[in-house]
């Protein structure tokens, strides 16, 4: 494949940065009899190495190791009642990897807010969530700022840095070693300097510039070896097609994503992740894409469009983490943690937490999320599972995970949208769907699931049957079926 040996090296150096071993060594397709292909279709073993190496330059590592080969192909492409009559083997990711594909993105600097004003509270529902990685503002702007950044990496939830267009080298060095480099995930330029081409028509060439500074910085110090660079973030999708290719400035693409009120795995033809994707691809080529601003607005009062009710977002926002990591992102940062108090900002009502602090659905459905998957410890290599799947299969996608112990997790969910239409956030109840997946050796299968009046996770034992099978409802609310 033309381009292959760079982006191995691409895959590596992301492992490396995200403080991986044994990123991408995976066991291979080729050595399994019947694969999924790239597209999620059944390959013969002999297509298998292709298919490989077209999944590793889409993946680039998981967080702790283990990149899988595929990136959990949709249950849709086996016909529905077929499912039972085609094999397949799949490579998991590993399960601690997923929890550390999740960010969400927090302004701490703000002092008029409950990021301050209520900042042990908040604090306490940040650590309790399970999210480890936190986007922020950017240079050290105050020593109450600084302080705020140590705590929260004490208690190990690493966050990023943004440097303001025309820093110098001196100034981003400063900066990272205030920080401390151990405890920041990656830098970035200036966010979104896109929409200030009015104030600086010559933009893109000060961004590029900018870009090319913090590169050489980082790159040139040993002290921030694990720091990531990322590209420069816009806010329109177009302009990223003026920036011209910066592989060899970034370690990956930064993009900032919106699904309006759409359903995660929406076929739009604005807001879907292959559109935005390709937008993005102009500027960043072969290196893999970290989404740093994606989520949805439950104001109820906006008068514009996309509106969101939480208990949409609830189901939404487990389903927007999984299509992402699916689609080979290795991680997606949530806009944002706390709501700002501002009605009729499309921007301002995107938290997982109120105004007060106070935790949404979606809060709490993703901490569950998180509680149930987390496996910390050190690199393993995920081991493949062969199953076969049937019955209404239709829209029915899926992520494979694995934990350190054998236990594979299969997260199932019906991708349909939930609203009426963008202008409409009238709820439409999504039909179950019942599914038979067999398993050869399962003797345990305990499936989790959401209780919706509450978005707490509870388990219930499922009955192995003949032939190594089990039965279960899918809805649109990610479940989570283990199986040992």
């Amino acid at each position: 494949m033309p381009g292959a040996s760079n982006l191995s090296t691409s895959v590596a150096l992301s492992c490396a940065l995200l403080g991986l071993s044994g990123c991408g060594s995976g066991s291979s397709l080729a050595s399994l009899p019947t694969t999924l292909g790239g597209d999620g279709t059944l390959a013969d073993a002999a297509d298998a190495s292709a298919s490989t190496t077209a999944m590793a330059s889409q993946r680039t590592g998981d967080s702790t190791g283990g990149a899988p080969s595929s990136a959990g192909p949709s249950l849709a492409q086996l016909t529905p009642g077929q499912g039972a009559q085609l094999g397949v083997s799949e490579i998991p990711s590993q399960a601690e990897a997923f929890v550390n594909s999740v960010g969400v993105n927090t302004h701490f600097v703000y002092s008029n807010q409950a990021y301050t004003t209520q900042f042990l509270g908040v604090r306490d529902l940040l650590i309790n969530s399970g999210i480890k990685h936190i986007r922020d503002s950017g240079p050290v702007y105050d020593q109450t700022f600084a302080r705020k950044m140590a705590t929260l990496s004490s208690y190990g939830i690493h966050h990023s840095v943004g440097m303001p267009i025309d820093s110098t080298p001196a100034q981003i060095t400063a900066t990272l070693n205030t920080f401390g480099p151990s405890n920041v995930d990656f830098i970035e330029p200036q966010n979104e300097y896109d929409t200030y081409a009015k104030q600086d028509p010559h933009w893109v060439a000060h961004i590029i510039a900018e870009q090319k500074t913090i590169w050489k910085t980082v790159r040139s110090n040993g002290a921030f070896n694990g720091i990531a660079v990322l590209g420069p973030g816009l806010a329109s999708h177009n302009a990223y097609a003026l920036l011209g290719p910066l592989d060899s400035y970034e370690d990956a693409g930064n993009l900032h994503a919106g699904f309006c009120n759409y359903n995660p795995g929406t076929n739009n033809g604005t807001v879907n992740l292959p559109r935005t994707t390709a937008a993005i691809r102009k500027s960043t080529r072969t290196k893999p894409i970290w989404t740093t601003e994606i989520g949805y607005d439950d104001d109820s009062n906006l008068t514009h469009v996309c509106t969101t009710p939480d208990a949409t977002v609830a189901r939404y926002d487990p389903r927007m983490l999984a299509e992402r990591w699916n689609a080979g992102e290795p991680r997606s940062y949530i806009f944002q943690l706390v709501d700002k108090p501002t009605r009729g900002n499309p921007f301002a009502y995107m938290g997982l937490l109120t105004v007060d602090g106070t935790p949404k659905p979606e809060y709490t459905a993703l901490q569950s999320m998180l509680k149930l998957l987390a496996d910390p410890g050190a690199a393993f290599r995920p081991t493949a599972l062969r199953y076969a799947i049937g019955g209404q299969t239709k829209n029915v996608h899926h992520t494979l995970l694995q934990k350190r112990d054998g236990t594979y997790v299969m997260m199932l969910w019906i991708e349909k949208p939930r609203l009426v239409s963008v202008y409409d956030p009238t709820q439409v109840p999504v039909p179950s769907q019942q599914v038979s997946l067999s398993v050869p050796g399962m003797t345990v299968a305990t499936n989790y699931t959401y209780d919706t009046s509450r978005w707490t996770l509870s388990g219930q034992r499922l009955q192995i049957k003949t032939g190594a099978a089990v039965d279960l409802t899918v809805t649109d609310a990610i479940s989570f079926l283990e199986l040992k």
